[in-house]
């Protein structure tokens, strides 16, 4: 994408009604303006870049009309409407106003020179535009639209020329030069004397200048063209046009004469942008084509309708992409799973996939540490279950170890009768058939005798007794 300085008043070559004479490089302007080089005509003015040295020498563009301009009370009227519509709006997607200025010979103003490209630029080289960068330059488009409507402006002139881009890639309108404006605030006066009150007659919201039409007829909406009214959703029809032309790289409706242009803005609908450009979204070509409609009741009625719109267009794209991702990680997920041997180890697939592994030659070990190394055994496409087997042997064999511990632990230990009553009361089985004691453990002799006391006493024989 080309990049150069742009003034933020869009200029036409030609020559200028009563314009100021070209002023050469260092020349003064109202002891505070010194011109850096020429920039272009405009219909009633001569635009320059020049430094400021009240901003530290900042450089800014520098509009300025003949005071013979002022005469005409149609065109006085026209510049108050420019310079106007530059002081009501502050936002950072539209140029900035900074001062007015006027001398004995001549008028004008000073604003932002933007130092970047247009979307001009941004449209011829659309093919390395991304579909997230399209709708981000495009919000901003419409943030500084909405700002310029709720002052009560309408632009009047929105086109690829006079929405600018700076080398960060923020988006700047500009040429404020044949704005109207819609409120009863825009009656105040003239921040320059001798230049003409606005009036807001209705007759103003028509075609001006004795009925010409004024405009670019590309970016012109229908109602404008078929009964010479305009309001800001005649801005939105041409904010549709510009969108148009980002997604397919022409404009809405092909013609060979401005005759045919117009017949067909007022009764043709263009073709969607989408049967154009195939990457193009539903979503977006439906935002753009009812920007384009042809009754402004069908369109969007203001610019954050439209930036709300698209908001939605974002948050349901990234849903989905969530939900795709989502799916993804569950597959490769599973994907891992099937793929681990039987030494538990992660088997990593490569081009050599499906090639049999050599054969282990002879003398060396015949153990496989992978399934996929036996070329004669079937690859098995399945999860398998045997790192998960040999986990299982290993707690059944550990709760068996523990378990055998536990009973030795807790089973009594037979002892003889003058143990028992030496050291504990005598506790029978349930079968009385021979007495327990929880003690120490005897030598094998005290045990059997004991036992045959036992048996002596069971039978009623007591003179072994002492």
């Amino acid at each position: 994408m080309s990049s150069h300085r742009n003034c933020a008043i869009a200029v036409a070559q030609g020559p200028a009604l009563h314009a100021v004479d070209l002023l050469k490089e260092g020349e003064q302007v109202a002891s505070r303006y010194t011109v850096v080089r020429f920039l272009g005509k405009g219909s009633f003015g001569t635009v320059y870049e020049c430094t400021d040295s009240m901003l530290a020498d900042v450089a800014v563009a520098v509009k300025l009309f003949s005071r013979a301009v002022l005469k005409n009370h149609k065109r006085s009227k026209r510049i108050h409407q420019e310079m106007l519509a530059c002081q009501r709006v502050n936002h950072p997607n539209v140029a900035a106003f900074y001062d007015c200025i006027q001398t004995e010979s001549v008028v004008g103003y000073s604003m932002e020179l933007v130092d970047g490209s247009s979307f001009e630029e941004l449209i011829a080289d659309r093919s390395n535009l991304s579909a997230r960068e399209m709708v981000r330059v495009m919000k901003q488009l419409l943030r500084g639209m909405s700002a310029i409507h709720k002052t009560g402006i309408v632009h009047r002139d929105v086109k690829p020329s006079n929405i600018l881009l700076t080398r960060l890639g923020e988006v700047k309108i500009s040429d404020f030069g044949i704005a109207n404006h819609q409120l009863p605030e825009a009656q105040e006066g003239s921040c320059i004397e001798g230049v003409a009150k606005l009036s807001t007659d209705a007759r103003v919201m028509k075609c001006s200048m004795a009925g010409r039409i004024v405009g670019t007829p590309l970016y012109l909406a229908p109602e404008y063209i078929a009964e010479g009214v305009f309001d800001l959703r005649s801005d939105l029809y041409a904010v549709g046009a510009v969108m148009y032309e980002l997604l397919t790289g022409r404009v809405p409706h092909c013609y060979a004469t401005l005759p045919e242009l117009f017949l067909k803005k007022v009764e043709m609908d263009p073709e969607p942008p989408i049967t154009i450009n195939p990457a193009c979204t539903q979503p977006l070509s439906e935002i753009t084509m009812k920007l384009l409609s042809r009754d402004p009741a069908q369109r969007f009625q203001n610019a954050d309708e439209v930036e709300r719109e698209i908001l939605k267009m974002e948050q349901s794209q990234e849903k989905r992409a969530r939900k795709t991702t989502d799916r993804h990680l569950v597959g490769n997920l599973f994907e891992v799973h099937r793929n681990i041997d039987a030494s538990g180890k992660v088997i990593a697939h490569d081009d050599t996939e499906g090639v049999p592994a050599p054969r282990p030659q002879r003398g060396t070990s015949t153990a496989l540490t992978s399934k996929y190394e036996d070329p004669t055994l079937p690859r098995n496409s399945g999860p398998t279950l045997l790192p998960y087997l040999n986990i299982g042997i290993a707690f059944a064999v550990l709760a068996a170890l523990l378990g055998l511990s536990w009973e030795r632990l807790a089973k009594p230990v037979e002892a003889p009768v003058s143990a028992i009553a030496a050291h504990a009361p005598v506790v029978h089985d349930y079968d009385q058939s021979v007495p327990r004691f929880h003690g120490p453990a005897e030598s094998k002799a005290t045990i059997i005798r004991s036992m045959q006391d036992a048996r002596r006493m069971r039978e009623g024989d007591d003179s072994h007794l002492p």
